[in-house]
């Protein structure tokens, strides 16, 4: 891999990415460019596309983060927000005090969490405020979300 800098008088970054189409390079080097912009962003935002249009999203409104398959959606109670991070990169842009994993591909706002509630074979749904939305807590984050929300 070569590295070129050029500086000017430009207040504006500019990253310009030359290789081949298929090189798996590319993709890792675009997404940590994207996990850098978005903790320069803001440490209480995060950039979502929806509709072709892209938002600043207040991480207050964020209800959950999920992963289905390669697609990491930010949902609020009004849509779904496409996200470039992977579930582990939000996992550590948000840390611990605002949001919890409560599955492989959940990660949840504790303030927006209703009510948490007992199912079959010991299972736990996680159901959230003022949604129809709700998440499936699994055995093995069940303990620590036991202790960190739920108090013990």
């Amino acid at each position: 891999m070569k590295i070129s800098i050029e500086y000017t008088d430009s207040k504006e970054i500019e990253v310009l990415i030359r290789g081949g189409a298929t090189n798996p390079e590319i993709l890792q080097i675009v997404n940590a460019l994207h996990a850098l912009n978005a903790k320069t962003t803001n440490e209480n935002q995060i950039i979502g596309t929806h509709n072709e249009a892209t938002y600043i999203l207040d991480l207050d409104t964020i209800l959950f983060f999920e992963s289905e398959g390669e697609i990491v959606s930010a949902v609020t109670s009004e849509n779904r927000y496409r996200v470039k991070q992977r579930l582990y990169e939000i996992n550590e842009l948000v840390g611990e005090t605002k949001f919890i994993q409560i599955s492989k591909w959940c990660i949840a706002n504790i303030k927006k969490i209703e009510k948490v509630e007992l199912g079959i074979n010991a299972t736990m749904t996680v159901f959230f405020k003022d949604t129809n939305y709700r998440q499936v807590l699994t055995r093995s984050y069940m303990k620590h979300f036991k202790t960190k929300v739920l108090g013990g």
